[in-house]
């Protein structure tokens, strides 16, 4: 299965149920200062990783969301800080989900049936991806270069890295919808840096109401101010 039919970036819109914005947002384009803004690189420290599992997690997104005309790369824009604050909280540690067993193999309908939690299969499969590419490369994931990893990202996104691995499946699913959530999240979340993805696709950010604004931007840019969560007084 080729990475490109997998990750086109049109098709990680639609994934992500952003793709229901009107032709006036979609047609927007950013000024040299916001553009300029954009390109800034998310320097912030872990919280759950260590150096090696953040090294891993930006580098593997990086290949979901790399860097390209229309934004930077998922790391720049904060999307391995998004996870790893993810991680550190209650979604890291599964607060809501029932963990005690006994478990079976259920339909999709029933949701998730195993003893992970996020956090735990993040951990568990980045070691074993590294161990896959100490052995076959003799360096981490993060080192082996871009075309090897995409060739490992495609093998795990296609279950065939380690044979019947269960582990690669969940975490191919649980990174990849991730890492759509850090890049289209409010800002406040640490993911989305400097509004990049909404002002990307031209979406206003969490204003209430935008009733007034329909016949003053009808056909045309909507450059009014995008808000996010902080920057609601």
């Amino acid at each position: 299965m080729d990475l490109k039919s997998i990750f086109n970036r049109r098709e990680l819109f639609k994934l992500a149920g952003l793709t229901g914005l009107t032709s006036i947002l979609l047609g927007s384009k950013n000024s040299s200062s916001e553009e300029k803004a954009m390109i800034e690189p998310v320097e912030m420290g872990f919280v759950f990783f260590t150096a090696e599992e953040a090294a891993f997690v930006k580098s593997y997104v990086d290949i979901l969301i790399p860097a390209d005309r229309f934004s930077p790369s998922a790391s720049s824009c904060g999307v391995a800080n998004f996870i790893d604050r993810q991680l550190s909280g209650s979604f890291g540690v599964a607060s809501r989900t029932y963990l005690q067993g006994p478990f079976y193999t259920g339909s999709p309908s029933q949701g998730y049936q195993k003893p992970f939690t996020p956090s735990e299969i993040y951990r568990k499969s980045i070691q074993q991806i590294n161990e896959y590419c100490q052995k076959k490369y003799n360096l981490p994931f993060d080192m082996i270069g871009v075309k090897n990893q995409q060739r490992v990202v495609d093998r795990i996104h296609s279950n065939r890295l380690l044979k019947d691995s269960e582990l690669m499946t969940d975490f191919s699913k649980l990174i990849l919808q991730n890492t759509k959530e850090g890049f289209f999240a409010d800002p406040v979340y640490f993911g989305n840096k400097n509004k990049v993805s909404w002002k990307m696709i031209g979406y206003p950010g969490v204003l209430a109401l935008y009733s007034q604004a329909i016949k003053k931007f009808k056909g045309k840019k909507y450059s009014a101010p995008i808000y996010s969560i902080e920057d609601i007084d």
